[in-house]
């Protein structure tokens, strides 16, 4: 009898205890202007097989006044970008759906501390290399900034992107398309098409030239089924797979909304390669009716006006409070607003034209910086009430974002080609009455092969943070490649201001390459361990050590941080680092007060408190090859041991790939028989369990005799 009531005791509490629990209420700030975020960190880039899995991770900081949660109706989510909400081909089925790869992992990040993004990515079956964008999102309330955050993903070695079709024959085959529709005004529905890629260049939905679908009968015409959705009121869609090789199929999906006129419409499209040609006229149209009446929402009040106005490429929307002019009765007071968009409407409505919600009646404006240059929109508001929806909207009001963004004579840009890429310098950036709360987020530098005018966001390059920071090396130029580069001042989610535009042809052969100082770098128990090789010429004096927490391509004198004297002195263990900070650094060859030439930039995040060694690795060469041993991990739970060797990354860790893997946690010798003499190898232990590693050990080089 006593362990009955033992029994529904603890039963009591437990359910006493979950009760209390799902009754928190979660108070969820609704202003989407007092959500901001900034890039923290980042997992790796991956290197997989096709339809291999691993696990990568984001972290972005809180920077805003807002708290982010991970549940409720406005839950912190990762969503995919570059285009925002495109399906990706990494998708597995763990994600919360084809462009939510996560959820924050923490349940809240208070403002000023550091959210985590953790997914697995499972690698599509076409080779290359990728990369993947990804954005945070407040659902329901709006998108966090753009870092141009990404992950670059190696399928089976690839070793270079491609940006632009190759091969002389583009053309296409249609093969099948979603049917004919019927809509009421305002109404919107998806459409698909698909085309076979019969010619022999490969169709990406990426780069400067990205395969789309565009609008014909004639070329280019401004649709009427245009959706906000769409890139621009000529450009439904692009390509829907990264990329489609001759013979393979491609994909464009998109939304098409009626407009409020009724009547039968026929709506011609057809595949254009941007800045390269148009695919052939294979004569793709959908039928279109529309029924209904034209505009049933209600109509405006008075005492209920919305205004508007444009500000440094961004709209700024106001209106009175619903509640203090309208309300008559308790009865009618309303849960918040919805502001309405379109660029095709001019009467929009909810939900088809549904932009963002404001939850509450005490917010009555609000800044949209997801509006670009040469686009006009259409905007109301509706007093929203739960269960009713919207009952009464305000007047509707035009604006259009002018394409001649503030462009400073002073705001000035300069590119030079040099041994490591294209150099480019500009003048910092000043807001007027320039202080510490009106001074510049950070730059961003867009480039593009084929528009002399790229503007943010269709031509970013790089986003650099901070408004002190204003040089950058681009070493991706091809050589011989003629780029058109530009720099957009940034400042709260949008470019204000321009620079002139750069055009220049890559010429870096001309200049000493450098790759006589090839730069590696590890993580050791005392600090950050460099290696690099001797420079080409022995008539040096030594070499300079630059190091940065922010400058992706640190220079000379600027970012000198160490002086190793002598042409034979090749590594370096900087001790002074901090744990989980990241660093850049670099090697120059240096002589008579200057550098003569650079190494490649390394950037590691500082790890030295994980490689304390709770294994220990040793490798000595024995005849027939090296001899591995290491000390047996103190956990019978494991799987066993990943080997891991590179004669190149001199911090080899696991990503999905490895060199030899044994499957006993007892096992702790290996002799490497598949060795080169005069090769020089870096071997690594990891502990493996479920899937990931969870320990390593130290990092030993050897050369094979």
């Amino acid at each position: 009898m006593k362990k009955i009531f033992v029994a529904l005791m603890s039963l009591l509490i437990v359910s006493s205890s979950t009760a209390f629990a799902t009754s928190e209420v979660i108070d969820v700030d609704t202003n989407p202007n007092h959500y901001a975020s900034s890039w923290h960190s980042q997992s790796d880039y991956p290197a997989l097989q096709p339809l291999e899995i691993t696990t990568v991770w984001l972290k972005f900081k809180n920077e805003g006044t807002a708290t982010w949660y991970n549940s409720g109706d406005n839950p912190v989510r990762l969503g995919t970008s570059h285009d925002i909400d495109r399906s990706s081909v990494f998708y597995k089925h763990t994600w919360l759906s084809e462009n939510r790869p996560a959820k924050l992992k923490e349940s809240k990040v208070e403002p000023g501390e550091v959210g985590t993004f953790s997914f697995y990515l499972k690698a599509p079956e076409t080779p290359g290399i990728y990369k993947e964008f990804f954005q945070p999102v407040v659902e329901g309330i709006t998108w966090l900034e753009d870092w141009g955050v990404f992950l670059e993903i190696d399928v089976e070695g690839s070793s270079e992107i491609i940006d632009e079709p190759t091969g002389t024959t583009n053309s296409c085959e249609w093969h099948s398309q979603s049917g004919y529709l019927t809509l009421n005004p305002g109404e919107a529905q998806k459409v698909w098409v698909k085309y076979k890629n019969t010619g022999d260049t490969i169709w990406y939905n990426y780069g400067d030239n990205p395969t789309r679908l565009g609008t014909s009968n004639p070329l280019d015409r401004n649709s009427g089924f245009v959706k906000h959705t769409w890139l621009s009121s000529n450009r439904p869609t692009s390509l829907k797979e990264t990329q489609v090789k001759p013979g393979e199929y491609g994909t464009f999906e998109f939304y098409a909304e009626a407009p409020d006129t009724s009547g039968e419409f026929k709506e011609y499209f057809r595949p254009v390669i941007e800045g390269i040609t148009w695919l052939n006229d294979v004569g793709l149209y959908w039928t279109f009716t529309v029924t209904g009446d034209s505009d049933p929402s209600p109509t405006p009040n008075e005492n209920y006006e919305l205004t508007g106005y444009v500000e440094n490429g961004k709209v700024k929307l106001d209106w009175d409070s619903y509640y203090a002019q309208t309300l008559t009765s308790s009865s009618e007071e309303i849960s918040g607003y919805k502001v309405v968009r379109s660029e095709t409407k001019t009467n929009p409505t909810y939900p088809e034209d549904w932009w963002v919600y404001l939850s509450g009646t005490s917010t009555t404006e609000y800044t949209d910086s997801s509006v670009y240059p040469g686009h006009t929109y259409y905007y109301r508001v509706g007093a929203y009430k739960s269960g009713s929806g919207v009952i009464e909207y305000t007047n509707n009001i035009q604006l259009t974002i002018t394409d001649d963004i503030n462009q400073n004579d002073d705001f000035v840009l300069l590119a030079n080609n040099q041994s490591n890429g294209i150099k480019l310098d500009w003048s910092r950036y000043y807001v007027s009455t320039q202080t510490s709360s009106t001074a510049v987020d950070g730059y961003k530098l867009l480039k593009s092969t084929s528009n002399s005018s790229p503007v943010y966001p269709d031509h970013q390059l790089i986003y650099i943070s901070g408004e002190t920071n204003t040089a950058y090396i681009d070493t991706d130029a091809i050589d011989n490649q003629k780029y058109y580069y530009r720099v957009g001042a940034y400042k709260d989610g949008s470019v204000i201001a321009y620079s002139n535009v750069v055009t220049i042809v890559a010429d870096t052969d001309k200049y000493e390459t450098g790759e006589s100082l090839a730069l590696t770098t590890s993580n050791q128990s005392d600090g950050i361990k460099l290696y690099w090789n001797e420079y080409t010429s022995n008539d040096i004096d030594g070499y300079k050590i630059m190091r940065s927490t922010s400058d992706s391509s640190p220079t000379y004198p600027d970012e000198y941080y160490k002086y190793i004297s002598g042409y034979t002195n090749t590594v370096y263990t900087d001790s002074n680092t901090s744990q989980n900070q990241g660093y850049y650094y670099r090697v120059g060859a240096y002589k008579d007060g200057s550098v003569l030439s650079y190494s490649n930039t390394v950037y590691i995040i500082s790890d030295h408190d994980n490689n304390a060694e709770e294994i220990t690795l040793e490798a000595t060469n024995v005849n027939g090859g090296i001899d591995l041993d290491w000390s047996q991990y103190d956990d019978s739970s494991v799987s066993g041991y990943k080997i891991l060797r590179s004669t190149s990354n001199s911090n080899p860790t696991y990503d999905g790939t490895y060199y030899k893997y044994l499957s006993n946690y007892t096992s702790t010798g290996y002799v490497d028989t598949n060795t080169s003499s005069g090769t020089r190898y870096f071997y690594r232990i990891g502990v493996y369990r479920n899937g990931e590693v969870i320990s390593y050990s130290n990092t030993v080089e050897i050369t094979a005799s």
